[in-house]
């Protein structure tokens, strides 16, 4: 399973976990059951928009002892703050729910649904030591993974499926490109794209890089053209992106919803309650 995206934001846009690598020959999901699967997933999610995706479509429930072992998981993530040097970013993720689907067609992906709390605060990188106040989110996630026929249809479609303004970065490889909405403490949405070779017309990252600020001029009214002081950037036209992502590739698309959580005093140590199902829960 793909970590959680309820990860920390800084300047350069979202923390992101790379995608599979494409299989080399995947069964591709229809351009039908594509738009399916993300109209749905693009939907505010809850277990009962998603469990009804997956009925939509097919979709078969993961194992319970499969579903228990992705609950179990707890995930810390430290990123490094290229706007101010010696901090970081420090987000512990744990699982609270979990639900999930295999796609139908052997090997074709999978559907997710989880629930996490993510506590998030500021580092000093030397010390290890918070220099912030926790602040803990609870979100809700829909998350897809799927081999797809072209990079580029996936890519318009989400354009056509999603109204709010967006930004693209580049990983460090070049092999894949992460589109991202997000709107801060309220909502992240992430559709990364991952090809099979490095995206042409691109130079290789500098070494100790990482994810590179996607310009383009005519990216059109929607497209975020934000350049942060430190951060990477790739230039690129729009056809020279469209046709360099219109390969066979991955595609993993996450969008969650956030809810900020009210911290109280308590006399023991605090737990949070957790349920997995890998199918469909009982009404």
């Amino acid at each position: 399973m793909t970590p959680s995206p309820a990860v920390v934001w800084l300047a350069v846009g979202a923390v992101i976990a790379p995608a599979p690598a494409p299989p080399a020959t995947p069964p591709i999901p229809p351009p039908s059951e594509a738009r399916t699967l993300m109209t749905g997933c693009l939907a505010p999610p809850t277990t009962q928009s998603v469990t009804a995706l997956a009925n939509a479509i097919g979709a078969i429930p993961y194992s319970d002892a499969r579903a228990a072992h992705e609950l179990a998981r707890q995930d810390t993530v430290v990123t490094p703050d290229p706007t101010a040097p010696g901090e970081a970013a420090r987000t512990v993720t744990t699982l609270t729910s979990f639900h999930g689907w295999d796609l139908p067609g052997g090997g074709a992906g999978s559907l997710e649904y989880t629930e996490d709390f993510a506590r998030q605060d500021r580092i000093d990188q030397a010390s290890g030591q918070a220099i912030s106040a926790v602040k803990v989110l609870r979100s809700q996630t829909c998350h897809i993974e799927a081999p797809v026929a072209s990079g580029r249809q996936i890519f318009e479609l989400f354009e056509t499926l999603e109204a709010k303004p967006y930004g693209v970065l580049v990983s460090p490889d070049r092999r894949s490109i992460t589109v991202f909405v997000f709107e801060e403490g309220r909502s992240e949405t992430d559709l990364v794209i991952t090809l099979d070779a490095p995206l042409a017309g691109v130079s290789p990252a500098a070494p100790g890089d990482g994810s590179a600020r996607l310009v383009m001029d005519d990216g059109g009214p929607r497209f975020q053209n934000d350049v942060i002081p430190g951060v990477p950037v790739v230039r690129l036209s729009r056809a020279q992106l469209l046709a360099g992502i219109d390969h066979p590739a991955m595609m993993s698309l996450s969008n969650s919803r956030f809810e900020p959580v009210v911290q109280r005093l308590t006399s023991g140590a605090g737990a949070y309650p957790r349920a997995f199902s890998g199918a469909a829960p009982s009404a």
